[in-house]
């Protein structure tokens, strides 16, 4: 955690507030406050807690019996059944919910965290079971997005079609693995399978308690208040200052870095294209043995998921040497930067490839990208194979072949398509297999051994496309 260190509060501070003995994250701000002893900043204690459970994987319950106590001390004298909370793009409900219906639910190991029904109106009320870690909050407040009047949250889709929508993304199955907090889908009831079965570990669930509703709407206070992702109303800006690039620029500089990366590690990688947020975000997305460890957004900036700080990537390669810019991401993701490069696989000459012929749009009138052939909401949208294979029939005929590391073993994974003006154009293949839209196709590993050179191999399958 970026600018906290973690103390350990005194004795007398313990009893006075009531807290159990483990160490408390506090912002480097707060130091001289908090080890003085005097009178804790509880809130500013609540929230560095939440962030820390964020990061705990598996042994996050150490930290529940403070969460409660901090956020009993924070929150106001109020019983009230219901209670309604909001901030500048959210709002939701927070009261009783009946877990023998259509459930999203936050789910944490074997824990029920928080149950969502919708209103009658599709907004959303929540419950909550559990004291609550910064990446529930963070489900919690994204689902909540107001809708817009004419294109609802997301592909006009009202807040319980989104959640529902979010309840099914990939990106659930990595953060239970994980020990993180995810989301479920239980369309008859906690517990209640598919098949009617009930489910030992969650079934019992069903007569389960909740925290009250002040409780909760403390916690979302203080998280939204104090936390950047309150800006959720920011990560979605280019955050550069400074020197900025135009969205085609960025698409540029996308794939330059990401081929460079990969063409220093062949095999090691595997990228897809992932939209989180419903859409808000534009990501370029890294896995390594299936666990997701990167997003290039390119309407936001570099994430690691090593703890790091985002790195403001686009003002970075418009200033400095595209080199020193990737040695730099190397280092956060842990990787020897090489002395040599290895030869070229099939995946990097098709990255190699798609960076080499988009360099051509820059400063160009025309709209030139590239589009993954799965759109992947990773958990905050619509999911499903691109509509552009049916303008390239053997590429789509590819479709019901499988390879070893497809990623979820979904095929169109491993699709690119080069789009101008939102007309595709060229439909590229990881293992190497490139179509044009004059029906041709080339073996793009054979194309490169004859050239020796990426550029003669983009003129024999693109040529005719370039101005």
């Amino acid at each position: 955690m970026q600018n906290f260190v973690e103390l350990k509060l005194k004795q007398d501070v313990l009893e006075r507030y009531g807290l159990p003995d483990i160490l408390y994250p506090v912002h480097i701000d707060l130091l001289e406050v908090v080890a003085g002893g005097g009178n804790m900043p509880l809130a500013a204690l609540l929230y560095g807690l939440q962030q820390r459970s964020r990061e705990a994987g598996h042994d996050w319950k150490q930290f529940d019996a403070a969460l409660e106590r901090l956020t009993t001390l924070v929150a106001p004298v109020d019983d009230r059944e219901v209670i309604s909370v909001s901030g500048d793009n959210w709002w939701l409900e927070i009261g009783p919910v009946d877990l023998d219906c259509k459930l999203v639910t936050i789910q944490r190991g074997e824990e029920l965290i928080a149950a969502i029904i919708p209103r009658e109106d599709s907004r959303l009320r929540v419950a909550a079971f559990r004291p609550l870690d910064a990446k529930s909050l963070v489900y919690l407040i994204e689902l909540g997005l107001k809708p817009h009047p004419e294109h609802g949250v997301s592909m006009g889709r009202n807040s319980w079609e989104y959640a529902l929508d979010c309840s099914a993304g990939m990106g659930n199955a990595y953060a239970a693995d994980e020990g993180k907090a995810y989301l479920s889908y239980w369309e008859f009831g906690i517990g209640i399978q598919n098949d009617g079965s009930e489910n030992a570990i969650f079934r019992p669930y069903k007569d389960l308690i909740a925290r009250s509703a002040a409780l909760v709407a403390t916690e979302l206070g203080v998280y939204y208040s104090l936390s950047d992702e309150g800006a959720l109303r920011n990560e979605n800006q280019n955050i550069s200052e400074g020197i900025r690039m135009n969205a085609q620029l960025i698409e540029v500089a996308s794939w330059r870095i990401i081929s460079e990366l990969h063409r220093r590690y062949p095999g090691k990688f595997v990228m897809v294209e992932t939209h989180p947020g419903g859409g808000q975000y534009d990501c370029l997305s890294l896995f390594h043995d299936k666990r997701h460890v990167a997003d290039f957004n390119r309407v936001g900036s570099f994430h690691d998921f090593n703890g790091q700080p985002s790195l403001d990537i686009w003002r970075l390669l418009a200033e400095e040497e595209p080199q020193a810019v990737l040695d730099q991401i190397c280092r956060r993701l842990e990787l020897p930067i090489p002395v040599k490069l290895p030869p070229s696989t099939q995946d990097v000459l098709t990255y190699r490839f798609i960076a080499a012929f988009l360099s051509h749009s820059v400063f160009g009138r025309e709209k030139w990208e590239c589009r993954n052939g799965y759109y992947d909401s990773t958990g905050m949208g619509e999911c499903g194979v691109s509509h552009l294979f049916n303008q390239f029939p053997e590429a789509k005929e590819r479709l019901r072949v499988s390879v070893p590391n497809d990623l979820l073993e979904i095929p169109a994974y491993r699709f690119w398509f080069v789009i101008r003006d939102y007309k595709p154009l060229i439909c590229l293949e990881t293992t190497g297999t490139v179509w044009n839209d004059k029906g041709q196709s080339f073996d793009l590993t054979k194309l490169y051994k004859k050239e020796k050179r990426i550029w003669p191999v983009v003129m024999a399958i693109a040529g005719h496309l370039l101005p």
